[in-house]
């Protein structure tokens, strides 16, 4: 595993997201296979584990709290999301957060974040001054380190980091090559490098579909480029995790990894 530097913590190069963690046959999560993955997170050196309050309907922070907790709390980090659209006032973001630590028995978070912020939910998020909020939270030693994820506009994120760059310390985004230029990724890219802000990458592999590509004009570019360069063939997937790792300014790369065998290729 490969290690970057956090304001002098180490924070693992491939993060460990629990969105897309592997289900049973009545569709609820599998805790038996979810903890043999949990436990080759750990042997392969992953740090970083990722849950936010929406995920399986709620189930993720169970699932984290009930298999993490086995482990020395010293031995991970921990990042939660706040459901800003949930939050009709400071006291429902209390209330939440509270629930949060509850369900992942947890005294503090490692990381906390803004969830999802975009045009619309900015809005709310300004008039409840929930960055504030987040200040607390800190300030309280609840939450180590506060950020927020984004599907905005880049320049809604210009905007944000702006007013808050001083204050909101990292910045998770949607990032792979597929939506490079698609979706507006470089752009947004572009403005946290503007602003020096550490980077979170979330769907590296766009929920999948970079793993199994369904163009072969794509496939025969990357294995072309591969044969040229005189390595050994890898996985689609990897052709996308290794695109994000390399950009300036990456932290840790998130992947919902869903069964034991996409660990172990991650």
């Amino acid at each position: 595993m490969r290690y970057n530097d956090f304001n002098g913590e180490k924070v693992s190069s491939l993060g460990f997201g629990t969105m897309r963690l592997p289900m049973d046959a009545n569709g609820n999560i599998d805790y038996a296979e979810g903890e043999k993955m949990v436990a080759k997170a750990f042997e392969g050196g992953i740090t970083y584990f990722d849950t936010a309050y929406k995920y399986h309907q709620g189930e993720s922070e169970n699932f984290c709290g009930k298999v993490l907790s086995k482990y020395p709390r010293e031995s991970f980090t921990l990042a939660d999301k706040l459901p800003t659209w949930l939050c009709k006032s400071v006291d429902d973001a209390q209330r939440i957060f509270e629930e949060q630590l509850e369900k992942c028995k947890v005294s503090y978070f490692d990381y906390y974040l803004l969830h999802s912020i975009d045009e619309e939910s900015w809005v709310g998020i300004e008039e409840l001054d929930l960055v504030s909020f987040m200040v607390k939270l800190k300030e309280e030693g609840r939450v180590k380190h506060i950020g927020f994820s984004a599907h905005c506009e880049p320049e809604l994120l210009d905007t944000i980091l702006s007013k808050y760059g001083h204050i909101l310390e990292f910045v998770q985004l949607q990032i792979n090559y597929f939506d490079w230029e698609f979706l507006k990724a470089k752009a947004l890219y572009d403005v946290a490098r503007k602003y020096n802000k550490p980077i979170i990458i979330m769907e590296p592999i766009r929920g999948g579909m970079l793993a199994n590509l369904p163009s072969k004009e794509t496939r025969d570019i990357l294995e072309k480029a591969t044969k040229d360069s005189g390595k050994e063939p890898v996985s689609y997937a990897s052709y996308a995790l290794r695109f994000v790792e390399q950009l300036d300014g990456v932290v840790c790369t998130l992947s919902g990894m869903s069964d034991s065998s996409q660990m172990e290729d991650n």
